[in-house]
């Protein structure tokens, strides 16, 4: 009895019962852990599902009202709309006007994010409708046109008659009736009056489309959404088509009834009342899913859990096994007291075995000094990383100078690397840099590769200069690299062949400089020679000064033309990659400098107003295309900024623009423009330079000239003519502008655009 106890005493001594038992108690704690608080959180699941609807019909009726009071505001302002104003004063229809004001319809109507089928204004005053597309009088449009048994002409004149401020009418659909034949005009849509006590000779009305509308907002676990009025009148309805809503108290956000929960939300604003119908058995069924679910996921934590334990105990106690053999093994001739303990045993021989090892520390130790010794030398030739020597080999500083030359591995990533494996870039460059060592070493007898910079990798070649050996080598890399060549490319150089040590950093500056001058595209490229003395390729003045207009127009269609040009004269001179790369700095820097000058908002700018990010962004493209792309977009973001700029509705500015606009064939002067808006010539000229960055003149000459371009561009009439047309009537004046904002000639001009045709 007492050898059994004693032997069982001894096995729980053992790491693996130990290790195990430890395990089990943590398992036992955490499903103990997990098992109460699943019961104790299954009370309140329910009331979260409840609490989770109610916040999403709170988001849905917070988004829908703010929608509703966007297009409110939007409507308000066409009230101010003087063209519309001055068509309500014309004693007869002016149709230019009207032309007008339905081409501003149609630009509200179609912004994507107001979600209107189409916007009416209606005119007291002669009975006429104006929509997005027409115009024609009310009790025709009302009738034939959108045609509506609910909504006839005549409800909706008395609505414009009788409606104050913001009005929602019930959702409905409306058809053209042509000769008795209905036909589809408008998908579910919810009308809406707006009128102004200010301005009551006109009434807008809109539509707008519920399917949109419904679909930007709502937010559930189901498509049951309803809308009331403040009667409790449904004005909209979606999903559920139930006879009647049951009576919603105002001291509750929900009611249980038919099995069914009704969430509702009260707007204080509008008055409307949002309610959104959940069944009851997609709740129940939610609580039923997630307690099998719980249930499942703690059975196979369990079972995983016990599982690892077990492996993981015994892929831990083995190795320690393992130990307390060798232990004994070097301590054969010496007994053991053993005691169960495997622990014990080992700390007992620590001792012994620190001393056997002793001597292979202090050799590791003299190994490391001279480690030390080449990291000292490598740093004092200027050479950023170890040498990857073989064994047996030996770079000495004081033994006789070899021929060599350096081998540089630039690598770049694509944009595609960056969306799809960015997380494994520095996993890639290792595997590269592998590749290379083992292809350059086994290729190349004595030669040495390493890593200089991140994406820089170096092989010193001992040799007399480029041989079949060197080619060869190159070749089977690039043809590697090429099964990746979507993902990344290499630009490899070649140094020329050099003696002295003392030469290292004048051998890699040399193969910098030839990378530099690589083709700007994004294939592996081997330099195994000197490129041509480099040519300085100017771009035509012509171009970049009709590039600079452009831009300061704020033409972004235009502008782009022009970028293209210039990048396609880029091309055609087969200028290199550090060309294109400064091409797109300068362009950048363009960019910037027109945007400080018109003191653009830097928040838009898309990078803060820094274009440290965007000029680094300039570095990274590897070709025509992606460098196209790229200042395209942000030549649009400027461009648009500018346009946004000039369009601000500054009264001043605004006459002064418009009136240079429209009497530019005239003669205009700073002193009649200012007479007409009632100010000094002096006031007018120091608040236009403020506000736009550009001198009146300039800018009136700016307009003739791009009138003129326009005119050269689409007919043959003469320059003289065309000169008169825009306002000059001295040649000499017209010529020297032509050439100050297009940068040529107007003959030259019309030159080159037939030459583009």
């Amino acid at each position: 009895m007492m050898n059994r106890l004693l032997q069982l005493r001894l096995r729980t001594k053992s790491i693996f019962i130990k290790l195990l038992l430890g395990f089990m108690a943590v398992i036992v704690l955490l499903v103990s852990f997990n098992f109460f608080s699943f019961a104790f959180f299954r009370t309140n699941i329910r009331n979260e599902i409840i609490k989770y609807n109610e916040s999403n019909l709170n988001t849905t009726t917070k988004h829908m009202e703010q929608h509703l009071q966007l297009i409110r505001n939007v409507v308000s302002g066409f009230f101010m709309n003087g063209k519309l104003q001055a068509l309500e004063q014309a004693t007869e229809i002016d149709y230019i006007l009207a032309k007008q004001v339905i081409n501003e319809l149609q630009n509200t109507v179609s912004n994507p994010l107001l979600y209107l089928d189409n916007l009416f204004v209606y005119t007291s005053k002669r009975g006429f409708v104006l929509e997005k597309t027409m115009g024609a009088d009310a009790s025709l449009m009302f009738s034939q046109y959108y045609h509506n048994t609910r909504y006839p002409s005549t409800f909706w004149k008395q609505q414009f008659e009788s409606v104050q401020g913001f009005q929602l009418y019930p959702a409905s659909t409306f058809t053209e009736t042509t000769y008795s034949i209905s036909t589809p005009k408008t998908g579910l849509v919810l009308p809406f009056v707006v009128q102004s006590n200010l301005y009551p000779n006109f009434v807008f009305l809109g539509f707008l489309d519920t399917e949109k509308f419904f679909n930007a907002y709502h937010q559930s676990i189901n498509d049951s959404l309803f809308i009331l009025d403040a009667h409790g009148n449904p004005l909209f309805t979606h999903g559920d088509d139930l006879a009647q809503i049951p009576a919603l108290p105002e001291d509750r956000s929900y009611i249980l009834l038919d099995h069914r929960y009704y969430f509702y939300t009260r707007s204080p604003d509008s008055g409307l009342t949002y309610v959104n119908v959940v069944p009851d058995k997609s709740i129940s069924s939610q609580i039923v899913r997630l307690n099998f679910t719980l249930l499942g996921l703690l059975a196979l934590a369990v079972l995983l859990s016990v599982v690892i334990s077990v492996l993981f105990t015994v892929r831990f106690n083995n190795p320690v096994k393992k130990i307390v053999d060798t232990i004994r093994q070097m301590n054969a001739k010496t007994p053991i007291t053993d005691n169960g303990n495997e622990f014990e045993m080992i700390r007992e021989n620590v001792g012994r075995m620190l001393q056997s090892t002793e001597a292979a520390h202090h050799d590791l130790e003299l190994k490391n000094n001279h480690l030390l010794y080449y990291a000292f030398i490598n740093k004092l030739k200027r050479i950023p990383g170890p040498f990857q020597s073989s064994e047996g080999e030996r770079m000495d500083a004081g033994g006789e100078d070899r021929t060599y030359l350096f081998v540089l591995f630039q690598l770049s990533f694509k944009l595609r690397f960056y969306e799809e494996l960015k997380e494994e870039e520095h996993r890639s460059i290792y595997f590269i840099r592998e590749f290379l060592q083992y292809m350059m070493g086994s290729r190349l007898e004595g030669s040495h590769t390493f890593q200089i910079e991140n994406n820089q990798i170096l092989t010193l070649v001992y040799t007399d200069g480029v041989d079949a050996r060197l080619t060869e080598a190159l070749a089977q890399v690039k043809n590697v690299m090429d099964i990746d060549k979507s993902y990344f490319f290499l630009t490899i150089a070649v140094s020329p062949v050099y003696q002295s040590d003392a030469d290292f950093t004048t051998a890699y500056e040399e193969t910098l400089a030839r990378i530099r001058r690589r083709p700007f595209n994004d294939e592996t490229y081997v330099m195994l020679e000197a490129p041509a003395d480099e040519v300085r390729i100017v771009l035509p003045s012509g171009l970049e000064q009709e590039f600079d207009v452009q831009v300061q127009a704020g033409n972004e269609p235009e502008a782009v033309h022009t970028l293209k040009r210039m990048l396609a004269y880029l091309s055609r001179k087969n200028a290199d990659a550090e060309r294109f790369r400064r091409f797109g700095e300068e362009t950048l820097q363009k960019l910037e400098k027109v945007a400080a000058v018109l003191k653009l908002p830097g928040e838009e700018l898309g990078d803060g107003g820094r274009s440290g990010s965007a000029r680094s962004a300039a570095v990274q493209l590897h070709t025509v295309d992606e460098l196209s792309a790229a200042l395209g977009a942000r030549l649009a973001t400027v461009c648009g900024l500018i346009r946004s700029k000039r369009e601000e509705r500054d009264p001043i500015i605004h006459f002064a623009l418009e009136y240079m606009e429209t009497h530019y064939t005239k003669d205009v002067t700073l002193d009649i423009v200012a007479g007409k808006l009632n100010i000094t010539p002096g006031y007018l000229s120091t608040y236009y330079k403020e506000k736009t960055g550009n001198n009146f003149i300039d800018t009136l000459n700016e307009i003739r000239i791009k009138k003129a371009a326009e005119i050269l561009r689409q007919t043959d009439l003469r320059i003289q003519d065309i000169a008169e047309q825009v306002g000059y009537l001295n040649m000499n004046s017209f010529y020297r502008m032509f050439k100050k904002f297009m940068g040529i000639t107007p003959t030259d001009f019309r030159k080159m655009k037939q030459e583009e045709l």
